[in-house]
């Protein structure tokens, strides 16, 4: 993390004519996030981790989903990007997350996967999601590094290596992060933060994320047509892998 994240702000190439560091933000666990004023604007400035690359991330491809999704009213406004630079400035959303228990509510849960479905609607020609590739990118970086890799997490492997590479992969595109504390609600109209894993592949994916972050049976989520509860059950197993995979190596990072 940089001492002062406004360091150097003048040769991004930005268009403002004045930063100003209000606070840094608790939000986010591979970025740092700030409170920013931007020629008067509040907005929210994101550093991106120096190690972004090996987690997976695509920089570019997540630029040109996340202007889509802004300009269709699903991620807050971007007044600038440079993944040369590192940084991504949006505006601050003024807005609440919502917990688990709030989708008890039929209404809220309906308007959550309109929105997600919203998301599979967008059309972006870009990389698609290469979910093998990024398996094994995660699993031989902690060979590597020589982590003590828990036998749980071998018996997972175990268990979905037979279906990963038979995923289908299509044009839709999917967010893959849907935990509560990448979407915000202002008057009843939600945006989606940290696109940086967004990219065309397995809308099943979005469901069993879904599924698992807010705590709701699989059987229980109102499924568009197309996708089907055996999907997104088979989706779950592997999304909690890959969540359990990339901890074990965000924690290797951090240490």
């Amino acid at each position: 993390m940089p001492e002062d994240p406004l360091h150097g702000w003048t040769d991004w190439g930005s268009p403002f004519q004045s930063l100003r560091l209000l606070e840094k933000l608790d939000a986010g666990l591979t970025n740092q996030n700030y409170l920013i004023e931007a020629d008067g604007r509040k907005c929210v400035l994101r550093i991106n981790a120096p190690y972004s690359l090996a987690l997976g991330i695509d920089r570019s491809r997540e630029k040109l989903i996340l202007e889509k999704a802004s300009a269709s009213g699903l991620a807050p406004d971007i007044l600038f990007c440079s993944p040369e630079h590192g940084v991504l400035i949006t505006y601050f959303i003024d807005g609440q997350h919502w917990h688990a228990s709030d989708l008890d509510d039929a209404d809220k849960l309906s308007l959550l996967t309109t929105a997600i479905n919203q998301i599979h609607n967008l059309n972006v020609e870009t990389k698609k999601f290469d979910y093998q590739k990024h398996e094994q990118n995660y699993w031989q970086q902690l060979q590597d590094k020589a982590v003590s890799i828990p036998d749980e997490l071998y018996r997972q492997r175990d268990s979905v290596l037979g279906f990963i590479e038979k995923i289908p992969v299509t044009a839709t595109i999917c967010h893959h992060d849907l935990n509560p504390g990448n979407i915000i609600i202002q008057s009843d109209k939600i945006y989606f933060l940290d696109w940086e894993y967004a990219a065309p592949a397995w809308p099943a994916f979005d469901f069993a994320a879904l599924s698992v972050e807010w705590a709701i049976p699989v059987e229980q989520l109102p499924l568009p047509a197309h996708i089907s509860v055996d999907d997104v059950l088979q989706a779950t197993e592997f999304y909690i892998y890959l969540c359990n995979l990339w901890s074990a190596l965000q924690k290797e990072n951090n240490s």
